[in-house]
């Protein structure tokens, strides 16, 4: 039974809420990202004893605990309509259209996890993929195909890039890429969320720090990391995609937004991160869910207004035993 404070005649949460100046200046970018990393941190924190429940009076600090951690949530999981916050580039609503990343991210993995590809190739046999993409600045239409192989220390793979291929050649057995082709590699890593975000922070962090110690520009960093893994390696042993699309709904600024199309005008969700990789003057890369499916549509990173007009995405895929031999 809850507390009610008798000259109020409510719940004493109820009459903060009432008292709460709606009309206040809203946090700033870095204090929202301060205050969701500090969540992150603490989410993260295993405790070395248990938890003791407050006692019963004390509602000030558990109404302000609540408080900072709605303001953190908001902070990671909506994007507005308007200007600030937004990166170069990004797609702009045409209106008010508040959307959960995280929501987003969730669902597409939970559809990854029931249609997703399932299929186990032999060390000699390659995954073929298709893709169509428009190049930035020419506006051209290009299509690439790669045969990448299995097992890279066996095989050469036929690497295409916006129209432009090349053998990759045979890696050494003491060498190793980022991102991978290697599927047995790729087998290895974790499909816990939160364990993928560490392994795939360990590749592309030049400083040794834990998840929890990153600024917002290394998480920029983290976020285009799984931007890479998913342009590189398209196609990903089962398990895999839906870990990834977790891991990048629990980096602390990513947002979304509705209403937009992708490169071939259908209807869709835009996930992205709203700050370039430190040191890179690369666009942000948004990726494009379907609004209804949540089915992964492809990457984008120029638009006019809310229609993609730079980007990519994966029209087919399959496993072929030679290399140029399509399914």
């Amino acid at each position: 039974m809850r507390d009610v404070d008798p000259e109020l005649h409510e719940l004493p949460e109820l009459h903060a809420l009432r008292a709460w100046n709606a009309g206040a200046r809203p946090l700033t970018d870095e204090a929202r990202h301060r205050a969701r990393v500090r969540l992150f941190a603490t989410m993260s924190e295993r405790p070395s004893r248990p938890a003791r429940l407050p006692r019963r009076g004390r509602l000030v600090p558990r109404i302000a605990l609540a408080g900072a951690v709605a303001a953190a949530v908001t902070a990671t999981l909506l994007v507005t309509t308007d200007e600030e916050g937004r990166p170069p580039g990004a797609p702009v609503p045409e209106r008010m259209d508040y959307v959960s990343a995280v929501t987003v991210l969730d669902r597409a993995a939970a559809r990854e996890r029931r249609n997703g590809p399932r299929f186990a190739p032999r060390g000699d046999q390659f995954v073929y993929t298709r893709t169509v993409g428009v190049k930035e600045g020419s506006r051209e239409r290009y299509v690439d195909e790669n045969w990448y192989a299995v097992d890279p220390h066996r095989s050469d793979s036929w690497i295409s890039e916006q129209g432009k291929g090349w053998w990759s050649g045979v890696l050494p057995k003491d060498n190793t890429l980022w991102p991978t082709s290697d599927w047995a590699e790729l087998r290895t890593y974790p499909t816990d969320p939160d364990r993928l975000i560490k392994q795939i922070n360990h590749y592309t962090s030049s400083a040794e720090k834990g998840p929890k110690d990153l600024d917002r520009e290394e998480w920029a960093g983290l976020f285009h990391g799984f931007a890479s893994l998913m342009w590189h390696v398209p196609v990903m042993p089962e398990g895999l995609k839906p870990a990834v699309y977790r891991a990048m709904s629990r980096i602390p600024g990513v947002k979304a937004t509705r209403g937009v199309q992708d490169l071939r005008g259908r209807p869709g969700v835009g996930v992205f991160f709203p700050l370039s990789p430190r040191g890179s003057e690369a666009k942000p890369e948004t990726f494009v869910f379907d609004e209804k499916t949540y089915e992964y549509l492809g990457r984008c990173q120029e638009w006019e207004g809310q229609r993609c007009v730079v980007g990519s995405y994966l029209e087919t895929y399959g496993v072929t035993d030679e290399a140029k031999r399509r399914p």
